[in-house]
Formats: C-alpha cells, sequence, structure tokens
C-alpha cells in the first residue's frame, strides 16, 4: 500500500474551510494531520512562519510528544481537505515506512527553527 493511501484509507477526509482555524497554538494535542488539498498558514504568537501546501503534515509534534500544548496555529488559506492521523495510524506508517520519521523529523527541525527565529 502506498503512504498517502495508508494515511488516508481508514480516516477519510475532513474539510476546512477558508480563513478557518485547523487547531490554536497551546491547544491539546493527540492528532496530526496530512494536508490532502489547499494552502494554509502556520502561526507563532499571530506571526506566519510558513505557508504548507498540499502534502505537508501539520500538527506532527503531538505524536512525537504527547500531551503537550501545540507550540503553533494552523489557518486554512484556501478550502483545504485534510486526513487525521491518530496514534495508532502513525505508529502503522512508521512501521511500514521508516523513512517517514526521518522525513518528519526534517520537517518538525525546520519548522521549530523558524518558530525560534520569529519569537527572536
Amino acid at each position: 500500500m502506498e503512504l498517502a493511501d495508508l494515511i488516508t484509507a481508514a480516516t477519510g477526509l475532513l474539510r476546512l474551510p477558508e480563513r478557518e482555524i485547523l487547531f490554536s497554538e497551546g491547544e491539546a494535542a493527540d492528532v496530526m494531520y496530512l494536508l490532502v488539498d489547499g494552502r494554509a498558514e502556520l502561526l507563532v504568537q499571530g506571526q506566519m512562519i510558513e505557508v504548507a501546501q498540499s502534502g505537508a503534515f501539520l500538527g506532527e509534534l503531538a505524536l512525537i510528544e504527547p500531551d503537550q500544548p501545540r507550540p503553533m496555529s494552523v489557518r486554512a488559506l484556501t478550502d483545504c481537505r485534510l486526513s487525521r492521523i491518530d496514534a495508532d495510524r502513525f505508529e502503522e506508517i512508521v512501521a511500514r515506512h521508516p523513512q517517514f520519521a526521518v522525513d518528519l523529523m526534517k520537517v518538525m527541525a525546520e519548522r521549530l527553527r523558524r518558530a525560534r527565529l520569529q519569537a527572536a
């Protein structure tokens, strides 16, 4: 099974209208998302640090560091379709596609670097 199919197979797609908030900085977190279609902005303290495009993962720290508040907010710039990834689905993906974990760590490191620069 392809990685994209594995991600979207069990959850279906969530629709997020333009300008709607997917999640807010400081909220409790237990899932991440794959942005299937659309564009969304990542915000730290109200400042945009990235515009995510189709194929981007959002909220990945929720599964790496559970029980920690979200470090940023995500708001749709266009109508978006997303796939929800919970801890069980994440573990299955990593077991079948180990490179996924490495790729995700690279994304997280870059986002955290941008967030720190923005806060400085």
